[in-house]
C-alpha cells in the first residue's frame, strides 16, 4: 500500500485571495496526483476546498472512491486553509480531529483479521516550534494503540537535518544577498528559521516510538521546499519539512521524493511517499 503526502500550496491558486473561483494549478495538481499514484494521500494547504468542491466533485476530479477533506479553522491565521484526504481503500472512517489551535484528519484504516490502521494528516504551525508542541503534543494524547501513521507538513526538521539545512540557507543567501532587504525576512523567514533549528518537534515524536519513514537513507533526506514555483526561485530548495512517520509494527520501503519537473510547478513544495505492509 503506497501513502503519499503533498502540500500542493494555497490549494492550487496563486495565492490567498478569496476572489479567484477556480485554482489556476488544478490541472497541474490533477497530472500530479495521478504520477504518484497512491493508495493513500494526504494534500496539505487545500485552501478554499470546502468552500468550492463537494466530495464528489473531488472524487471525479482526481479519480478516487473516498475524499474527506475540511478546514483547519486556525486560530492565528485568517484564511480558509484546509486538509484533503484522497483514498481508494473503502473501509476508512474519517474524522476531525482538534489540536486545540487547528485541525487534522484522521482515518481508521479496516483490515482483514480484525487489523485497524491510523492515519493522522497534519499541517503544524509555520511559525512557532512552541505551537507546534503544542499541537504534536495534543495528537500524542488522541492517539489509539493502532498501528499509527502521522503524516503531512510538520514545518519542523529532523535532527539529522540541521547542518544541511544550514548549509542550503547560508548558500541561498550568498547567491540572492537581495533576500535580506525583503520586508518579511526579519518579520517572517528569519525568526521561523530560528525557531525550526531549535528541533523539538521531531525528537518529541521520536521518543514517542514512532520511525521516520525515510531511514538511513541520505538519497531519502532531500529537501522538500522550496520548488522553483516558490518566490525564492530556482535556489531555494533548503528544508525537509514534509515528513512520513510510523509506528514500529508498521514496515515501510520505497521511499520516494518527487523530483520531476511536472513537481516543480505544481507547488512550493515536493511530494513524498512510502510503501507500507502491516
Amino acid at each position: 500500500m503506497k501513502i503519499a503526502s503533498y502540500n500542493i500550496m494555497s490549494g492550487g491558486f496563486n495565492d490567498y485571495n478569496f476572489n479567484s473561483l477556480k485554482p489556476q494549478r488544478l490541472d497541474l495538481l490533477k497530472k500530479a496526483i495521478k504520477e504518484i499514484d497512491a493508495d493513500f494521500i494526504g494534500l496539505i494547504d487545500t485552501f478554499k476546498w470546502k468552500d468550492i468542491f463537494r466530495q464528489q466533485d473531488l472524487k471525479k476530479l482526481f479519480n478516487y472512491k473516498k475524499v474527506f477533506h475540511i478546514n483547519m479553522d486556525d486560530v492565528r491565521v485568517d484564511k480558509k486553509i484546509g486538509l484533503t484526504v484522497l483514498t481508494n481503500f473503502l473501509n476508512v472512517k474519517f474524522k476531525k480531529v482538534s489540536l486545540i489551535t487547528r485541525n487534522c484528519i484522521q482515518a481508521e484504516l479496516k483490515f482483514p483479521h480484525n487489523k485497524t490502521l491510523d492515519i493522522f494528516t497534519i499541517y503544524l504551525d509555520d511559525l512557532s516550534e512552541d505551537a507546534r508542541l503544542e499541537q504534536i503534543q495534543t495528537l500524542f494524547n488522541k492517539i489509539n494503540p493502532n498501528p499509527t501513521i502521522i503524516m503531512g507538513d510538520f514545518n519542523a526538521i529532523n535532527p539529522k537535518d540541521i547542518k544541511q539545512s544550514k548549509d542550503n540557507f547560508k548558500r541561498f543567501l550568498k547567491i540572492n544577498p537581495d533576500f535580506k532587504k525583503r520586508k518579511d525576512f526579519n518579520s517572517y523567514f528569519k525568526p521561523s528559521f530560528s525557531n525550526m533549528l531549535r528541533v523539538d518537534v521531531i525528537p518529541l515524536i521520536l521518543a514517542k516510538g514512532l520511525l521516520d519513514a525515510r531511514g538511513e537513507n541520505l538519497k531519502d533526506r532531500q529537501p522538500t521546499v522550496f520548488t522553483p514555483l516558490s518566490d525564492l526561485g530556482e535556489n531555494g530548495l533548503i528544508l525537509t519539512v514534509d515528513h512520513i512517520f510510523c509506528t514500529s509494527e508498521i514496515k515501510t520501503k520505497k521511499f520516494k521524493n518527487y523530483k520531476k519537473n511536472l513537481f516543480k510547478k505544481a507547488s512550493d513544495h515536493y511530494p513524498i511517499s512510502v510503501e507500507i505492509t502491516l
